[in-house]
């Protein structure tokens, strides 16, 4: 049982108007309403304050000072959630229209001449530009998945996910998302669906034309995304590329030969004009060079505990944009940011650990969102597909060598055994006989579980014999 003693009717009477009153303040700060969505917003106000003001009734009789359940304490809460869910939405949609009326009228026309200038055309010759400028103005906010679930999209991530594909386009500028939170914070989800939106986007105005092949876009591991991106040509844009385990970027890793070779890649391959998602648990362990220097948005996936069921509430996360301008406007704290003063808040966040373990810098917080666990694709496919190259790898990772020597000594080498006198009573020539076979058993295996490798390395010789 619980007692309550220090709330009066008056006092949550008075929170629960000012509330209200804010939520109209908002919602009528200069925009137009639907007129339907004005009558339901209208009934809702009137139908949730009075339901909420009888639970607060009911809570603060003087007779009664203990009560037996949660019911009317339940009944604030749900009402109160439903009024916040349907203002909050309306003024998004509103957000979004302004903003994009409010340019339309000189944006759109810019935009036109900048692909002239630019000849756009020529190097994007399926890019449908119209269409392009009409998604512009009505972006995907909901998007049908693989199973035929409608994943939704908060208007304002769209927003600037709009705002990516611009400077993407007529700026030559590539795009790299973090994913940051706990295991089980929804990271991988939550970026499957940021996948979806792009390649939805990209695919409906002619700008890719590749299949939606997850596993070549979803990748466990940095050596798979780098074999990935050295298959693609010059003029293959617009790759949608997401490491789901970013351990393999971190600190400690940072002279690796993989770690380099991304960190190299993203320094030459920019006109790629790639979107690179890495997520990782802490984004303190990520190598500054891609977190402070590359990153543009970082999400923070929340994970709280659920005190009613006793389970994890997830879903939840706050963005933050290291801006590519000098200034950046956060809704939620509703000023703007220098970018100076972001880039050195988290500078020095993600100085020691015991400042990053904590949080991200949240006075540089831009906008906080919900995101509903709806895979953007078969996670039961991807699922059998991930165990097996995870299996391969682990050959893989047997040998230090290029895929270009493994073929050559595979193909060429003559048996271990005939390499010379192996004197295997002598117990440190038997270590090295053992160790040596180790190394090129893992390699015989890694081309017998890639066979379309040994046979590109084969074509590639006997076309050096045609034309001698």
């Amino acid at each position: 049982m619980i007692e309550l003693k220090e709330i009066t009717p008056d006092k949550a009477f008075h929170l629960i108007d000012k509330e209200i009153a804010t939520i109209e303040e908002e919602i009528n700060n200069g925009y137009k309403i639907e007129d339907d969505q004005d009558a339901y917003l209208q009934d809702l106000l009137g139908i949730t304050s009075k339901e909420i003001k009888n639970a607060i009734n009911v809570l603060t009789d003087k007779e009664q000072k203990y009560y037996r359940d949660l019911s009317d304490i339940a009944e604030i809460e749900r009402a109160s959630d439903e009024l916040y869910k349907h203002s909050r939405k309306i003024r998004e949609q509103m957000e979004l229209r302004l903003y994009y009326n409010e340019r339309n009228s000189y944006y759109v026309k810019r935009l036109r001449e900048l692909y002239k200038e630019k000849k756009l055309k020529k190097k994007f010759p399926n890019f449908d530009l119209e269409k392009y400028l009409k998604i512009l103005q009505n972006p995907f906010l909901e998007i049908k998945n693989f199973s035929g679930k409608i994943v939704n999209y908060d208007p304002f991530v769209v927003n600037k996910f709009m705002i990516a594909i611009n400077q993407m386009l007529f700026d030559e500028m590539d795009l790299y998302i973090i994913n940051n939170g706990p295991e089980g914070s929804g990271k991988s989800c939550h970026s499957s669906q940021i996948i979806l939106w792009f390649y939805t986007t990209l695919k409906e105005v002619g700008l890719i034309d590749y299949a939606y092949d997850i596993t070549k876009m979803f990748f466990s591991d940095i050596l798979s995304m780098l074999q990935e991106q050295n298959e693609q040509k010059n003029n293959d844009f617009f790759r949608i590329m997401n490491l789901d385990e970013g351990n393999d970027l971190n600190k400690q890793n940072y002279a690796s030969p993989d770690a380099m070779d991304f960190r190299y890649s993203m320094r030459t391959t920019r006109r790629n004009l790639r979107v690179v998602i890495i997520n990782i648990q802490q984004i303190g362990e990520l190598d500054n060079a891609i977190s402070l220097s590359r990153a543009n948005f970082i999400f923070d996936c929340q994970l709280d505990s659920n005190r009613k069921t006793g389970t994890l509430n997830k879903g939840t996360v706050d963005m933050y944009i290291l801006p590519r301008g000098q200034t950046i406007y956060s809704p939620f704290w509703r000023k703007n940011f220098t970018r100076n003063d972001v880039k050195n808040a988290f500078a020095k966040k993600l100085e020691k650990k015991k400042d990053y373990y904590i949080s991200l810098p949240n006075e540089f917080m831009i906008h906080r969102f919900k995101f509903h666990e709806a895979w953007g694709f078969d996670k039961g496919k991807y699922d059998e597909y991930i165990k097996n190259e995870i299996r391969k790898h682990s050959y893989a990772k047997g040998f230090k060598t290029s895929e270009l020597i493994g073929y050559i000594i595979d193909s060429k080498l003559p048996k271990l055994k005939d390499w010379g006198t192996w004197n295997l009573k002598d117990p440190a020539e038997k270590a090295m006989y053992d160790n040596l076979g180790k190394w090129l058993r893992n390699i015989k295996k890694y081309f017998e579980l890639y066979p379309e490798k040994r046979t590109r390395y084969q074509t590639s010789y006997n076309r050096r014999k045609e034309n001698v």
